[in-house]
C-alpha cells in the first residue's frame, strides 16, 4: 500500500502542474449511508443525485477520488458495501509520457496488492482479517481499481448509468458455505442471536429441496460506465467508471453522467421462466426442480 500511496502523490504533482480545467469535469454521486444499505439490497435505488464540477475544482477533486480507498468511522457512517464511484475525466496537455508511466507503476502495484491478498488465506473471513488488521478502514475493492489513461485521441465519451443481471449456478454445499460466511456480518435490523437463527433457518430451507438446482437471480448494482470511442476506432468500448479517465487532448463529444430518476419499484416475480421458483427473497435464490 505504502508503494501505491507514493506513486498517487507523484500523479497528484504531474496533473496539478498539467491538467486542463476547461477540459475537466467531475460527477459527484451522493455516497450511500450504512443506514440505507438494506434497504437498497431489497429495493434498489428510487433517485441518485449527481452534481457536476469542472475547473479547477474538479482537478482537485479528481486527485481525491484516486486517493479513496479507506472509510473511516464518522457519523454519518458511509457505508463500506456501497463503495463510492467517482465518473470523470481529466486532461493533461503535457507531461504524457511520465503520467502514463506513473499510472502504470499504481496499476501494477495494484494488481500485486490484490495477488498477495488472495494469497493470503483461502477462508474469506481470515483474509479479511488479514488484511484490515494491517490496514484499518481499507476497502479492498477500491484499492484494487484500475485508473485508465488513453494515449490515443478520444473521439467520444458517453456516461450512463448500468444495472446488468446476474444469474449464477450453486450447489448446495457452496451455498451452505456462503450462508456460514454471513456469521461475520449481522444487519442492522437483527441482533446477532436473531440471525444466526435466521441463517440457519435458510440452510434448513436448503436440506427441503436437496434434489433441485440452484442459482442466484438478481441485477447487480446500479453503477456509471461509459462508452468511449477512440478517434481512430470503429467503435466505441465500455468502461467501468469507477475512477475519473486521463486523456491527452479533450474529446470531441462527451455526454454528461445526469441524476437518475429509476422507474417504480416492480414486485419481484415469484417465478423467473425455465421452472424457476423463488425460494429465498433475501438471497434472491432460485431452485429448479431436476427432471
Amino acid at each position: 500500500m505504502s508503494n501505491i500511496e507514493a506513486f498517487l502523490k507523484e500523479l497528484e504533482e504531474l496533473l496539478l502542474d498539467s491538467a486542463c480545467p476547461a477540459s475537466t469535469y467531475y460527477y459527484a454521486i451522493e455516497p450511500v449511508l450504512k443506514e440505507q444499505e438494506e434497504e437498497l439490497i431489497e429495493h434498489g435505488y428510487s433517485s441518485i443525485n449527481v452534481d457536476m464540477f469542472t475547473g479547477q475544482e474538479a482537478i482537485l477533486k479528481i486527485i481525491d477520488a484516486y486517493k479513496d480507498m479507506y472509510v473511516f468511522d464518522e457519523t454519518p457512517q458511509k457505508s463500506r458495501r456501497f463503495v463510492q464511484k467517482h465518473p470523470g475525466f481529466v486532461v493533461a496537455t503535457k507531461n504524457k509520457r511520465e503520467i502514463i508511466a506513473c499510472i502504470e507503476k499504481i496499476n501494477n502495484e495494484k494488481k500485486a496488492f490484490r495477488a498477495a491478498v488472495v494469497k493470503s488465506s483461502d477462508d474469506a473471513y481470515e483474509k479479511w482479517q488479514n488484511v484490515h488488521d494491517r490496514f484499518n478502514y481499507l476497502i479492498t475493492t477500491s484499492a484494487y481499481r484500475t485508473i485508465y489513461a488513453f494515449k490515443e485521441d478520444v473521439h467520444r465519451v458517453n456516461f450512463n448509468w448500468v444495472s446488468r443481471p446476474l444469474h449464477k449456478a450453486y450447489t448446495l454445499e457452496e451455498l451452505k458455505q456462503k450462508i456460514d460466511k454471513g456469521v461475520h456480518t449481522v444487519p442492522l435490523s437483527y441482533s446477532r442471536q436473531s440471525w444466526l437463527e435466521k441463517l440457519e433457518h435458510d440452510k434448513s430451507l436448503l436440506d427441503a429441496h436437496q434434489s433441485a438446482e440452484f442459482a442466484v437471480k438478481r441485477r447487480i448494482k446500479l453503477r456509471p460506465e461509459s462508452s468511449i470511442r477512440l478517434e481512430d476506432a470503429e467503435k466505441a468500448k465500455g468502461y467501468a467508471a469507477s475512477l475519473p479517465y486521463v486523456f491527452f487532448s479533450p474529446p470531441k463529444y462527451h455526454t454528461h453522467l445526469s441524476s437518475l430518476i429509476a422507474p417504480r419499484h416492480v414486485k419481484i416475480k415469484e417465478n423467473v421462466g425455465d421452472g424457476w421458483v423463488l425460494i429465498n427473497r433475501r438471497m434472491n435464490l432460485y431452485k429448479r426442480n431436476i427432471k
